[in-house]
């Protein structure tokens, strides 16, 4: 019941406008090495170090150890940079915005036909759309009408502009984990994920994933102004502004992206050693 009527928010729609610039803010990521292999140790809100300092880490581990980990003295994940080996060879979409590029590496194992649609649009010239739903990560302890987390709702949702199936399959429902992009219902409108969701359980195509060194221009996206609106029983956040986007395909082997992935994360080391 719960997961039936978030769908309906999540297939509730804004139109757009023109957007506006915003400064971006930071994404709080940290970066480290061990054994050679890149790992993240990530906060995934501004608030993290001010929950931590009030022992928010001891009395709410679950939700502290998955948003806050770098404030929470998590260890590393070296398991992020598996995951980017595992599927370093795949296509990407990507989605060019006034907060920064997000590049979406196609998951066309799990959902081959969904992904095919994005990779399809994304080929086309003048291929674009918008982002028009921002959700922040959640308070510690927030409780929704449903008996989950939120409001908000730790996601990012966007339209593609023009004619779009509305009828795509069902395809690989893995549990939702922060930078999948997921398809909402049968399409064409998608959310990236903010922060983990498995309280959703196996209930959305997933057809791209972002790497977690890549999610800083989906978290500036949360730091913009947003307005508060019911859809049906939910109470969501949609930007004052629609954020335009427009996209591009990068073919597999495509010279920048798994350079971009590695320049990132050298940055980030850089940043950490200052």
């Amino acid at each position: 019941m719960r997961r039936g009527l978030l769908l309906l928010a999540l297939l509730a729609g804004v139109g757009g406008s023109k957007l506006d610039n915003v400064a971006r803010n930071n994404a709080f990521i940290g970066y480290t090495e061990t054994k050679g292999k890149p790992c993240v140790v990530e906060d995934r809100d501004a608030r993290c170090p001010r929950w931590a300092s009030s022992d928010e880490c001891a009395r709410n581990p679950s939700f502290m150890m998955s948003t806050c980990a770098k404030s929470c003295g998590a260890p590393c994940e070296p398991e992020a940079d598996d995951r980017l080996a595992k599927h370093a060879n795949v296509g990407a979409v990507v989605f060019h915005t006034a907060q920064g590029d997000i590049r979406v590496r196609l998951r066309e194992d799990l959902s081959p036909v969904v992904a095919g649609m994005f990779k399809a649009f994304a080929s086309k010239p003048g291929a674009s759309g918008s982002f028009y739903r921002s959700e922040a990560i959640p308070e510690p302890g927030a409780v929704d009408n449903f008996g989950g987390p939120g409001p908000p709702y730790a996601l990012v949702q966007g339209r593609l502009d023009g004619n779009h199936r509305s009828d795509l399959p069902r395809e690989g429902a893995p549990k939702v984990r922060r930078g999948h992009a997921c398809l909402i219902g049968g399409g064409p409108d998608f959310f990236i994920a903010v922060g983990p969701h498995p309280e959703w359980g196996n209930g959305h195509t997933v057809w791209g994933e972002v790497d977690l060194h890549e999610m800083g221009a989906v978290d500036a996206i949360t730091a913009l102004d947003v307005k508060k609106e019911t859809w049906g029983e939910t109470h969501v956040t949609v930007l004052v502004h629609p954020l335009r986007f427009e996209l591009s395909f990068e073919p597999p082997g495509w010279p920048g992206t798994l350079a971009n992935l590695r320049g990132a994360g050298s940055a980030m080391l850089s940043d950490v050693d200052r």
